[in-house]
C-alpha cells in the first residue's frame, strides 16, 4: 500500500539520469569529455564562464552541432537558467557547466555586492578582502547550484536531463588520513556538498603512452573511475554493474560520457536519439 503522505512522492529511480563532475589539470581532457554527452544526437546547453573558453576542444567533433554555447555573465542569469530547465518546456537532453572553478570567482564577487564581469572595483581598490559572512554566502552559492542544477537530473523532474560540471583540480592534505590528495578547486567549505550532489566524480589526466606507438603520440588522456588513493572520486554503480567497469578509463581508445553512461545503464540510445529524428 503506497504511502498517502502529505510532502512524500514515489520516484521511479530507473529513469534517473546522469550526475557526473570531471575534474583535472588544464589540458587534461576535462572539457572535451564532458561535450561527449552529445555524441549520440542529445542536444546539449553548455554554460561557459568568462576566463575557461574550453570550448576549442569539441570544436569541428562530429557532435558540435549539437551543443548550444552560451557565456555566463551572472550569478542571476545563472539563476535563471536553472528556472527554464526546470520548467521543462524545452529540447535539451543534457547540460555542462564550464565551470565550478571559475563560477567560484562569480560567486565572491556577487557576495561583496561586485558585478561579476568587471574589473572596475579592483581597478579603483576597493574590492576588500573576503569578511566571513561574505565567505558563508559565497559557499552558499556554489552549493546550491551544485545541488539545484543536479537535481535536474532526478526522474521527479519534469523533463529530466543529464547534468555535468567541469572543475579544475587541486592538491590537499586529507583531514582524516593526513596524506595529500587531488580534489576540486573550489572553497573548502562548498567541497563537501559539490561532491555529495554528483553520483560521479571523475578525474581525467594525461599520462606517458602506454598503448600506442610513442614516437607519434607521447602520451593519452585517461579518467579515472571508483576509488583511488590519492584522488578523490566517485562512483555510485548500479548493483547489477558492480566490478564491470575498469577503475582506469580510456587506455584502448578514448572515453566517451555516453559510452559509459550506457554500460552503467545510465544512458540508452532511448534517452539520446530523440533529437536526431527532429
Amino acid at each position: 500500500m503506497p504511502l498517502n503522505i502529505t510532502g512524500l512522492k514515489p520516484v521511479n529511480t530507473s529513469k534517473s539520469r546522469m550526475k557526473v563532475l570531471i575534474y583535472g589539470e588544464p589540458g587534461s581532457g576535462k572539457t572535451r569529455l564532458a561535450s561527449t554527452i552529445a555524441d549520440q544526437g542529445a542536444k546539449t546547453l553548455f554554460l561557459d564562464f568568462v576566463g575557461e573558453h574550453g570550448t576549442a576542444s569539441f570544436a569541428g567533433a562530429p557532435y558540435h552541432e549539437n551543443i548550444d554555447v552560451y557565456q555566463v555573465d551572472t550569478v542571476e542569469a545563472l539563476d535563471k537558467v536553472y528556472y527554464f530547465l526546470k520548467a521543462g518546456k524545452h529540447d535539451y537532453d543534457a547540460l555542462v557547466v564550464d565551470s565550478l572553478t571559475a563560477m567560484q570567482n562569480y560567486a565572491e564577487r556577487f557576495a561583496q555586492g561586485f558585478q561579476e564581469t568587471s574589473i572596475k572595483e579592483i581597478s579603483r581598490g576597493t574590492q576588500s578582502q573576503s569578511s566571513f559572512q561574505v565567505w558563508g554566502k559565497s559557499n552558499m552559492v556554489m552549493t546550491e547550484v551544485a545541488k539545484f542544477f543536479s537535481d535536474l537530473a532526478s526522474p521527479t523532474s519534469v523533463r529530466p536531463i543529464d547534468v555535468v560540471f567541469i572543475a579544475h583540480a587541486t592538491a590537499k592534505n586529507n583531514d582524516i588520513s593526513g596524506e595529500v590528495e587531488r580534489t576540486i578547486a573550489v572553497q573548502s567549505g562548498a567541497r563537501a556538498g559539490i561532491l555529495a550532489a554528483m553520483d560521479f566524480v571523475l578525474f581525467t589526466e594525461v599520462i606517458p603512452n602506454m598503448e600506442g606507438d610513442p614516437e607519434v603520440d607521447p602520451s593519452q588522456h585517461i579518467v579515472r573511475f571508483g576509488a583511488h588513493p590519492g584522488y578523490v572520486t566517485k562512483a555510485r554503480v548500479p548493483q547489477d554493474k558492480l566490478g564491470k567497469v575498469p577503475p582506469i578509463l580510456g587506455l584502448k581508445s578514448p572515453l566517451s560520457l555516453t559510452k559509459l553512461g550506457g554500460a552503467l545503464g545510465i544512458i540508452s540510445k532511448a534517452n539520446t536519439a530523440k533529437n536526431t529524428k527532429k
